[in-house]
C-alpha cells in the first residue's frame, strides 16, 4: 500500500511540474520570435555598408536580452564598433548562431530546463514504482486505495474498491467503449484514458494490454496517444529541447517557436486532463463512501414518527443519489415516480436496511468472497392484472437477470424450491399436477411450455409480481442458521422475512421490480453482481386475465410444479426442511399459500 501512496504522490507530482513547464516553453517562444523580429527590422534598416555593425549590434542584443541584461556591455562595445564600420562588403553574419548563444544564456530556457530535469526524474521514479507495484495482487485496487486516501476516505481493507469503482454509475463507464471480459482495471483504465495511458505498465496481462492499448488509441490523440499521456510527454521533453536548440542554430526560429507552443499546449492538455480524469474519481469515491455510509446507518423507519435530523440528512443523500443516476430508463422512472411518495420511500430504505444487514451476514459466512453471485429469493407470491416492463426486474449495474421457474398462475411445491436454491433444477425436471381435481399431469400440464426458463433480460412486458414477508406466526425460517453451507460459494439465500421487533406494517407486499432495486443499490456499493432467482408461488388469485399472459406460458388454475424423480432432493437436509412448511410436499394454492 505504501508504493500506491507513493506512486500516488508522484503522479500528482508530476502533473503540477507538467502545469508549470507549459508556460515557460511558451514565454521561450516568444522571445525567439521578438529576437528574431529585432534582427529582420535591423537588417532592413541599414545599408550594405553597414551590415556587419548592424548584425554585430543585433548578436549583442539577443545575448542581452536572452540573459536579462547581464550582457549589457557587450551591447554598448558592440555599437561603438558598429559606428567605426566602414565597408564589409563579402562578411557573412551567422544568425543562427546568435540565436542559439543569447537562448543558451537565456533564463527562461534555464527555469524550463531545471524544471524537465525534475520531471525526467519524476518519470524514472514513477516507472520504478509501478515495477514494483505491479508485483502486487491488484495494482490498481492499490492505485485506487490511495486516490481515496488522499481524499480523505478511509475503504475498509476487506471491501473491494476497484470492483466497486469501475461497476458505480458513472457516464464514464456508458459512454465510453468499455470491452468485455478482461476485468475491472480494463474497464476503470479505458474510462479514464490518460490514468489508463500512465499505468499502463500495470496491467498484468499482454493480451489484456495489447486489448487496452486498441482502446486508447481510439480515446486518445496525437503525442498523447503515442507517448503514453504524462509519462509520454516526460520522456519527450528532453529531446525536444535538443531538436529546439539545432532548429535555432540553423535559423529555423519559426519551426522552433511553433515547436514550443505545440508541446507546451500538449502537456497543459494532458496535464489538465490527468488532473480532471483523478478529480472525477475522488468524486466518485467520496460518493460511494457517502452513500455506503448513509446505508448502513439507516434505521427502520416509520412514516408517522418523527425523524431525527441525523435519519433526514442520510434519507436525503439517497434519494438525491437515486434522483441523479437513477433516470434515462423506463426501468428507473418507475422507481423514481414509485418513491415520491414518502411512504413508499420510508418502505424503500426499510428493504435496503434489511437486504444490506442480510447481505453483511451472509457475507461473513462465505469463505471465499466473490463478485458475481446467484441470489435467490424466498416469499410468499402471487401475480396481479397490472403489466410491467420486464426490464424492471433486471435494473443496472448490478443485476444481470432474473429467473423465473414456474409459468404464470402456478404454485411450486417443496422439491422445486430445492432445485431452485441448489441450482441442481433443470427444466426437463418439471413436472405438474392440480391439487383441486387431482388431474394427472397430461391435463395440466401447459401446452405451449418453452424448453428454458424465464429469463426477465429477454422479456417484454409481464405481469406486475407481489411479494410478502414470511409472518412470525409460521414455522418456516425458525432455524435458517445452517443453510449456508449446504449451498454453494456463489448463492446466497435472501428470505423475505419480517425483521424481529420490527412492526409488520413497515413490510407489506411490494412488487418484486421495488425489491429488486432495493438489492441493485446494496448491490452497487459491495462491488457485486448478481443473477437473482424466485422461488415463489406466481398464482393470480384474483379472477384470471389471461391477457397479461402473452409471453412464456401460463397454467389453469389450481396448477402446481413439482420434479421428476430424476432430480436428486435430500429429503432430511435442513434446507429442504425449511422449505417444506413453506411450500408444502404436496401443496395447494388454496391452502398453502399466503393471502394477502
Amino acid at each position: 500500500m505504501e508504493i500506491a501512496k507513493k506512486l500516488c504522490e508522484e503522479l500528482y507530482s508530476l502533473i503540477n511540474n507538467q502545469k508549470l513547464c507549459a508556460p515557460q516553453l511558451v514565454n521561450l517562444a516568444k522571445e525567439l520570435e521578438s529576437q528574431r523580429k529585432a534582427y529582420t527590422v535591423a537588417k532592413y534598416a541599414g545599408n550594405t555598408a553597414s551590415v556587419l555593425g548592424s548584425a554585430a549590434v543585433v548578436g549583442a542584443g539577443l545575448v542581452t536580452f536572452f540573459s536579462g541584461g547581464v550582457a549589457a556591455p557587450l551591447l554598448v562595445a558592440a555599437t561603438a564598433a558598429a559606428g567605426a564600420t566602414v565597408g564589409g562588403a563579402g562578411v557573412v553574419v551567422n544568425l543562427g548562431a546568435q540565436l542559439f548563444e543569447g537562448m543558451q544564456s537565456s533564463s527562461t530556457l534555464k527555469d524550463a530546463e531545471r524544471i524537465i530535469e525534475k520531471i525526467r526524474k519524476l518519470r524514472k521514479e514513477v516507472e520504478t514504482l509501478q515495477k514494483d507495484l505491479k508485483e502486487e495482487c491488484d495494482p490498481m485496487e492499490y492505485i485506487l486505495r490511495a486516490i481515496a486516501i488522499r481524499s480523505g476516505v478511509e475503504w475498509p481493507t476487506n471491501d473491494p474498491l476497484l470492483r466497486v469503482v469501475s461497476n458505480w454509475p458513472n457516464k464514464r463507464f456508458l459512454v465510453n467503449n468499455i470491452h468485455r471480459g478482461h476485468g475491472d482495471s480494463f474497464k476503470l483504465m479505458a474510462a479514464f484514458p490518460v490514468l489508463g495511458a500512465a499505468c499502463l505498465a500495470l496491467f498484468p496481462t499482454e493480451v489484456g494490454k495489447a486489448a487496452l492499448k486498441a482502446t486508447l488509441a481510439g480515446t486518445l490523440k496525437g503525442a498523447v496517444q503515442i507517448g503514453g499521456g504524462v509519462l509520454g510527454v516526460a520522456l519527450s521533453l528532453p529531446g525536444m529541447i535538443s531538436n529546439i536548440k539545432e532548429l535555432v542554430k540553423g535559423d529555423h526560429v519559426t519551426e522552433a517557436s511553433q515547436s514550443l507552443r505545440d508541446t507546451a499546449k500538449e502537456m497543459k492538455t494532458v496535464a489538465e486532463d490527468f488532473e480532471k480524469e483523478l478529480d472525477s474519481i475522488q468524486k466518485i469515491i467520496k460518493e460511494i463512501s457517502e452513500v455506503k455510509s448513509c446505508i448502513e446507518s439507516l434505521d427502520y423507519c416509520d412514516p408517522a414518527t418523527k425523524k431525527s435530523e441525523s435519519q433526514i440528512q442520510r434519507e436525503s443523500i439517497i434519494l438525491d443519489f437515486l434522483r441523479k443516476h437513477e433516470k434515462g430508463t423506463s426501468q428507473n422512472l418507475y422507481l423514481l415516480q414509485w418513491i415520491e411518495s414518502m411512504d413508499n420511500f420510508a418502505q424503500f430504505l426499510n428493504l435496503v436496511l434489511y437486504l444490506n444487514k442480510l447481505l453483511q451476514e451472509k457475507k461473513k459466512k462465505k469463505k471465499k468472497q466473490t463478485d458475481e453471485v446467484h441470489i435467490i429469493f424466498v416469499a410468499h407470491g402471487e401475480i396481479t392484472k397490472h403489466p410491467v416492463p420486464a426490464c424492471l426486474l433486471v435494473p443496472r449495474p448490478a443485476i444481470k437477470d432474473t429467473i423465473l421457474y414456474s409459468p404464470w398462475n402456478c404454485a411450486i411445491d417443496s422439491k422445486v424450491a430445492y432445485g431452485i436454491a441448489k441450482g441442481c433444477i433443470e427444466h426437463y425436471h418439471r413436472d405438474f399436477f392440480c391439487s383441486w381435481c387431482k388431474a394427472p399431469e397430461a391435463d395440466h400440464k401447459p401446452s405451449d411450455l418453452p424448453g428454458k426458463w424465464n429469463h426477465m433480460k429477454d422479456a417484454g412486458f409481464i405481469p406486475e409480481i407481489i411479494l410478502h414477508p414470511v409472518k412470525p406466526d409460521e414455522d418456516a425460517w425458525k432455524r435458517p442458521e445452517s443453510l449456508d453451507k449446504e449451498l454453494p460459494e456463489d448463492r446466497i439465500l435472501l428470505p423475505y422475512l419480517l425483521p424481529k421487533g420490527v412492526n409488520p406494517e413497515l413490510f407489506p407486499g411490494v412488487s418484486f421490480h421495488i425489491l429488486i432495486s432495493a438489492l441493485n443499490l446494496v448491490l452497487m456499493i459491495c462491488g457485486v453482481k448478481a443473477t437473482v432467482h424466485l422461488a415463489a408461488f406466481l398464482c393470480q388469485y384474483s379472477r384470471r386475465d389471461e391477457s397479461v399472459f402473452h409471453e412464456y406460458s401460463y397454467a389453469d388454475d389450481y396448477t402446481i410444479m413439482t420434479t421428476t424423480g430424476d432430480m436428486k432432493v435430500d429429503r432430511q437436509s435442513d434446507l429442504y426442511k425449511l422449505f417444506s412448511p413453506m411450500f408444502g410436499e404436496s401443496p395447494s394454492c388454496r391452502s398453502r399459500s399466503y393471502h394477502p
